[in-house]
């Protein structure tokens, strides 16, 4: 008999009595070992064996008690998150369906009717991303029973918040973020990762652990040492905004979210070490690997 599908953890019991599958089928929650080993008999299976069986079962880990929650290493989490546009929603979206407990919205723009049709009071793109993403979170069937999350406005990138996020999103709509945000969060030693559009697409990363991973300086002097113009360039890029497609908005989002559980979970995701970039022109993901620059100083803070 084989139990589960994954060969790293299934697991196949060899000399099983039969009838034993239609025994094992009766531990839906509702009744006890000693009352399944009373019951074994009627299936022509000896008591001990039928417990030995189980209990073997159970050691490996695969049943599951009644009533278990499911946990995933975001449910903690205190987020703030920098944009309220395309992306900023759709990232709100998926943090808030991977259960986080906090969600800080960082983005004082006027509100966009394009992307926030029905804003009611709001007068910013943060105030608008509050109200829907709040009236989402109480409909959302497939949420944990517990409490909803905290969501709220916050009115600056650097506002002291108490208590602190454990990460910062940074989701904004331009081609380019503020890279006075990145400068701060480095030398504060605060996580972070970049979520931004592309030309026709999206890219992830890099998920800055300062000190481990290269952080958007370290990307900026990689740039600067094979373009010279670049510095230039950077100063118009960070004013452009670019529109993302809904599907790539909606896979930047669950990218970000995957590599985020990844951390909390005390993972390595792969977007510190470099960037996933998507693009509608093939639809063909690129993951481009980045180094940390021996010239940036968040090297230092390790």
């Amino acid at each position: 008999m084989q139990l589960g599908t994954d060969a790293g953890t299934g697991l196949v019991l060899s000399g099983v009595p039969d009838h034993f599958e239609d025994l094992l089928a009766l531990l839906d929650g509702s009744i006890s070992l000693p009352d399944l080993a009373m019951i074994a008999r009627s299936y022509g299976i000896e008591p001990e064996t039928a417990l030995q069986l189980v209990r073997g079962i159970d050691a490996a880990g695969l049943l599951t008690r009644p009533g278990t929650p499911t946990a995933t290493p975001t449910q903690r989490l205190r987020i703030r998150l920098i944009g309220a546009g395309v992306l900023g929603l759709a990232v709100a979206t998926a943090l808030l369906r991977a259960g986080i407990s906090r969600l800080d919205i960082v983005d004082p723009d006027p509100v966009d009717p394009g992307i926030h049709p029905r804003p009611g009071l709001a007068t910013t793109q943060a105030e608008a991303l509050r109200l829907r993403a709040r009236s989402r979170s109480r409909s959302e069937p497939n949420r944990d029973a517990g409490p909803p999350p905290a969501i709220q406005v916050a009115r600056h990138w650097n506002k002291p918040d108490h208590p602190p996020p454990d990460l910062t999103v940074i989701a904004v709509d331009r081609a380019e973020p503020d890279r006075a945000i990145g400068d701060d969060y480095v030398r504060s030693d605060h996580p972070h990762l970049y979520v931004r559009p592309m030309q026709a697409g999206a890219v992830i990363g890099p998920f800055v652990l300062p000190g481990r991973t290269p952080c958007l300086g370290c990307l900026d002097r990689v740039r600067r040492d094979a373009d010279p113009a670049w510095p230039g360039l950077l100063t118009q890029l960070c004013r452009i905004r670019l529109p993302v497609l809904p599907m790539l908005a909606a896979w930047a989002a669950s990218t970000a979210a995957v590599q985020i559980a990844c951390w909390a979970g005390g993972g390595n995701p792969g977007s510190g070490g470099g960037t996933f970039e998507l693009t509608a022109d093939d639809f063909e993901l690129r993951v481009r690997p980045w180094p940390m620059h021996p010239a940036c100083g968040c090297s230092w803070i390790s």
